[in-house]
Order: structure tokens, then C-alpha cells, then sequence
């Protein structure tokens, strides 16, 4: 996010170069001179997006995910970017006593963070979990699995949504006016940043400790190999091909 020419993404670039760990993927602005020499120096798409747009709407996001070539939902994905810092200087020599509106656009880029709650439960790992339990079980449940997930993503959605308005309407914030209090301000800011942050912290911890990491994932899948080449042997001979 807010790319500019690359000057943040060049330390990732350097690490990618030397280990290979990253792989930059795309890049967002609403320069047009950025974006072009943002595509210039890494050769990658850098797209005109309002990161506000992406802040406020989940499907924008993800439509801009998927539009980038390169970008695998099974992957670890590092969103990183500069928010402009000129508005929260005291060094303004101009309007130094009014509110900046490029003050927003730092909230705007960590509501994109909270707007990927798949990136820390992605379904790559409801597919590891679907195959440890064909394994034990011998049957294959997939179906009910991301059913469950999907049920779970739209629950906890619709309680997120009316948690967050009820804080809202606590703290008194009236999105109708532009007369809010300082503290109606500030709980605004701590409902929409502070408590979702909270929540995405505490569900990476515990994600962190997934046990089917890639060794554990290949012995099972290397077990439902074999267990589906005899099976097949076994129906075979039974018909007598």
C-alpha cells in the first residue's frame, strides 16, 4: 500500500534476492507517475486503488488479490506500506491548526489489515485439516468442513458487526455529523483499529501453533497416497482387469 516508487518494498526486494524468503507481488497508489515507476524498478503490477476503498470493502480486496498473477491464498501474505506522514507533524507550515485529511489514510491501511482475517485462517488450512481426518477416519468430509468454516466466517461477520455498532453508539459517535466529541472520536478509532486488532492477535497466537505444519502435511498426504493406490490395486484385481 501506498507504494510510491518502491523506496519500502526495496528492502523486501534485497532479502528476496539474497534468500529468496519474499516475492513482491503488487503495489497500490493513486499516483499515476508512482505506479508507473513502481512497475518500472520491480517489473510487477502496481494498481490506482483509494486503499480507503480497500479498508472499507472486503470484496474490493479480495478482487484485488485476485487480480494480481502472482498471489497464492495458500502463502503467507506480508502487506506492508507507508502511510503519508506529513499531516501528524508539528512542522506544517500551513493550516498547522486544522486537521489533515491524509491523517486518515494510516486507520485506512490497518483496516485493510483487519479486513483479511483469511490470510491468518486461510482455506489452505481447513484442506490440511479435511486430510488428517480422512486419514483417521477413512472418509472424506470435505464438504461439511468448509461448510463449517463458511457458517463460522458469517457468524462471527454478523456478531463483529453488531459488536462494533454497539460500541459506536456507547461511545456516542454520530457518522451523520462532523461535530463528534474528542472522546466519541477516540472511541471510534479504538472500536474500528484497537478491538480487531485485539481479536487478530490473539487468533494468529493461537493459529501460530497449528500442528499440521508442511513435514507433518506431506506424511499424510504421502499415507493417502498409498491408501488410494491400493485401494485402487485391490478394486482391480477384484474385477479382474
Amino acid at each position: 500500500m501506498f507504494c510510491g516508487g518502491g523506496g519500502m518494498s526495496l528492502g523486501f526486494a534485497a532479502i528476496a534476492q539474497a534468500t529468496g524468503a519474499f516475492r513482491l507481488i503488487g503495489g497500490v497508489d493513486i499516483n499515476e507517475v508512482s505506479l508507473r515507476t513502481y512497475e518500472h524498478n520491480y517489473g510487477i503490477p502496481a494498481q490506482k486503488i483509494d486503499v480507503r476503498e480497500l479498508a472499507n470493502s472486503n470484496k474490493s480486496l479480495n478482487k484485488f488479490l485476485a487480480s494480481l498473477p502472482e498471489y497464492d491464498q495458500k502463502l503467507p501474505t506480508i502487506l506492508i506500506g507507508c502511510a503519508p506522514c506529513q499531516g501528524f507533524t508539528a512542522h506544517r507550515k500551513k493550516n498547522w491548526d486544522e486537521p489533515d485529511i491524509r491523517n486518515g489514510l494510516a486507520f485506512a491501511g490497518l483496516l485493510t489489515v483487519f479486513q483479511t482475517p483469511q490470510m491468518v485462517f486461510p482455506m489452505a488450512i481447513v484442506a490440511d485439516i479435511v486430510d488428517y481426518d480422512t486419514l483417521r477416519s477413512c472418509r472424506n468430509r470435505a464438504g461439511s468442513y468448509f461448510s463449517i468454516r463458511s457458517l463460522c466466517h458469517m457468524g462471527v461477520s454478523a456478531v463483529g458487526s453488531a459488536l462494533g455498532f454497539y460500541v459506536l453508539a456507547l461511545v456516542g459517535y454520530d457518522p451523520k455529523t462532523s461535530a463528534n466529541t474528542a472522546a466519541a472520536t477516540l472511541g471510534m478509532q479504538i472500536d474500528l483499529l484497537v478491538l480487531p486488532g485485539v481479536f487478530f492477535v490473539v487468533a494468529a497466537a493461537i493459529l501460530f501453533r497449528f500442528p499440521i505444519d508442511a513435514r507433518r502435511h506431506a506424511v499424510i498426504r504421502r499415507r493417502l497416497d498409498r491408501r488410494a493406490a491400493r485401494i485402487a490395486r485391490d478394486t482391480r484385481g477384484a474385477i479382474g482387469i
